[in-house]
């Protein structure tokens, strides 16, 4: 529900219920953003657009409160056998709460807020030290009771296409302390082209729209038009690698199985790295990570705060500008070029 990478990390989950449980009847409530990503997998019947993001801006508001009533509605209009809250949120709680079925989620020390697991009729342990996907897949098999697969399949499927052999490149991010530094990006470009591969880089809106436009003025790289999470799909089925920061595209490359390094400062891929078939990380070497700010606070000492710049390497007072970070400054774009090749030598 709060983010693309959520979503897709819950996709194996389904996978796990299908194969066991093939007539079930599997609605999802996700926000309206995410909502191609359950339809991605065969598996999912209905889909409820719950665009609580929108509402919690101005949830008093006359347009809130009808949204919140019509959520309310789509959640009761069917009995449900179980309602299983794969967030730990108190946001995604109370839906769990409202939907008409008996709900399992998280039990307080398990869930990402602590306070959501007041709103579970059933609760369950699920250690937090693992990965997203196999927390999601180990909550499903208990509600359920059944033994779950070890297998890791996220159940969806490209359309294959024929062309030049190209490398897309995930930048954008929500974290200001998750993104990798312009002028490695150019490097890596470099490097890329070189090789004879073409460059092709997606942007979600404006601010990495302009971002997207400075790291193409290198020949043979593409900046894509405007594309919805269906038309990625494919484009990033059909590269021959992929390469990005802690992103919801990263880890769709995971779920497509798209050869695809994964780059990490401030998180955990540990926890919530791009996993599946064909993927590999590559993780800060500083000392401080994974430290989980969305805001770096380090200079090369540790202890004072790092000057913001723009992209053209002047300070800057916006707090939107992406700083240049020490964190993930440190992956440098050789590695990175080797770890992609490694891949493809397997």
């Amino acid at each position: 529900m709060s983010s693309l990478g959520d979503a897709i990390h819950t996709l194996p989950a389904i996978t796990d219920i299908a194969s066991l449980y093939p007539n079930a009847e599997i609605t999802w409530a996700v926000e309206p953003n995410f909502a191609a990503i359950p339809a991605m997998h065969p598996a999912i019947t209905h889909i409820i657009s719950t665009p609580l993001r929108n509402i919690k801006k101005n949830i008093m508001s006359k347009q809130s409160i009808s949204t919140l009533t019509q959520i309310r509605h789509e959640l009761n209009k069917q009995q449900y056998d179980l309602v299983i809250d794969a967030q730990g949120l108190l946001k995604s709680s109370l839906l769990s709460k409202i939907a008409n079925g008996k709900n399992f989620g998280y039990c307080r020390k398990s869930a990402r807020e602590a306070i959501s697991a007041i709103f579970y009729k059933n609760k369950i342990s699920i250690a937090k030290n693992q990965h997203a996907v196999m927390r999601t897949k180990k909550l499903c098999a208990a509600a359920l009771k059944y033994d779950m697969p070890q297998e890791i399949n996220y159940g969806i499927t490209a359309t294959n296409q024929t062309t030049d052999p190209y490398v897309i490149l995930f930048h954008g991010t929500t974290w200001a302390s998750k993104h990798y530094p312009q002028e490695q990006w150019l490097h890596l470009i470099k490097i890329i082209t070189t090789a004879g591969f073409k460059v092709k880089i997606p942007w979600g809106n404006q601010v990495e729209y302009k971002r997207a436009q400075q790291l193409a003025t290198i020949a043979n790289t593409e900046v894509l038009p405007k594309s919805s999470l269906s038309e990625l799909k494919d484009i990033i089925f059909n590269a021959k690698g992929a390469i990005g920061v802690d992103t919801g595209l990263t880890h769709l490359a995971a779920a497509l199985g798209t050869p695809c390094i994964g780059l990490y400062g401030p998180t955990d891929h540990d926890l919530a790295g791009n996993l599946g078939q064909y993927q590999a990380q590559i993780s800060t070497r500083r000392d401080c990570a994974p430290c989980q700010r969305a805001n770096c606070c380090c200079n090369k000492n540790n202890h004072t705060t790092i000057e913001r710049r723009n992209f053209s390497g002047s300070a800057s007072k916006d707090p939107n500008q992406v700083p240049s970070f020490l964190c993930m400054g440190a992956i440098t774009p050789a590695d990175i070029w080797a770890k992609l090749q490694s891949i493809w030598e397997k």
